[in-house]
């Protein structure tokens, strides 16, 4: 049976990981989700049976440290011999050709990656940035979310937003297709991308996270938002999974 492959190691903020795979869990019930050390990808046995290789959010200069190299080679081998990969937040950015975060302060990241499933510049943040925290990605402070408007086709949904990146100049890479945009900046916030014969989701946004679930420290205000908007953003989520990523690919309903 095919399974879903969820990446748990250093960086990967805990609460986000959770979030993410009870959002998979709903996606895809009757699909079985394991968790993977960097050891685990290294070795690249999951491949064998993987529908899906998920990268949580949380901080992916910890990501290359462990994956740089061997670890890069099996996820990039397993998206274009057919595979799929789906990228939030940090999993966006590090799916991206080059990341620039925080540029000009103490939290600057800018490099390039490996993955490079997305060739361009994943930048960000972009909402709130002088409030960002990375306790957020693991469930402590939340301080610095907010709640941003995010437009999928003919429909605008609020999400959470913490930290994550837009897709530079995504338009201009014949490979990638904008499915979302942040309302108010006119930048994708999703995209998705043909690697191969495989295909590979990126979203700046958390649309895995559940609305009741969201730490205590949230805003009162965005949790309010997003709360009215909860269904919306479920729902979202499990269209981009099953419809988006997974049946485009393979031409057949997924359940």
């Amino acid at each position: 049976m095919s399974c879903i492959y969820i990446y748990g190691d250093s960086g990967v903020g805990q609460f986000g990981l959770g979030q993410l795979q009870s959002a998979l869990e709903r996606a895809l019930p009757n699909t079985p989700i394991k968790t993977l050390n960097a050891n685990d990808v290294i070795e690249g046995q999951w491949r064998t049976d993987a529908l899906l290789f998920a990268m949580p959010g949380g901080r992916d200069i910890f990501y290359c440290e462990k994956l740089r190299g061997a670890g890069n080679s099996q996820i990039r081998d397993f998206v274009h011999c057919g595979g799929h990969y789906l990228g939030i937040c940090a999993g966006a950015y590090y799916g991206s050709g080059t990341v620039h975060f925080a540029l000009e302060s103490p939290l600057e990241v800018k490099g390039a990656r490996e993955l490079a499933f997305f060739p361009g510049v994943a930048k960000g943040p972009l909402f709130a940035a002088n409030s960002f925290s990375y306790d957020s990605s693991f469930g402590v402070d939340n301080s610095g979310a907010t709640a941003a408007p995010i437009r999928y086709r003919d429909s605008v949904v609020q999400a959470y937003y913490n930290g994550g990146c837009g897709f530079i100049n995504a338009e201009q890479h014949i490979s990638c297709e904008i499915l979302g945009w942040y309302e108010e900046l006119k930048i994708p916030c999703i995209i998705r991308c043909q690697c191969g014969k495989g295909t590979a989701l990126l979203s700046g946004i958390h649309l895995e996270f559940d609305a009741n679930d969201l730490p205590p420290s949230t805003p009162e205000k965005v949790r309010e938002v997003l709360l009215e908007s909860r269904d919306e953003q479920r729902n979202l989520f499990t269209n981009l999974v099953t419809k988006e990523l997974l049946q485009t690919a393979t031409g057949a309903t997924v359940s």
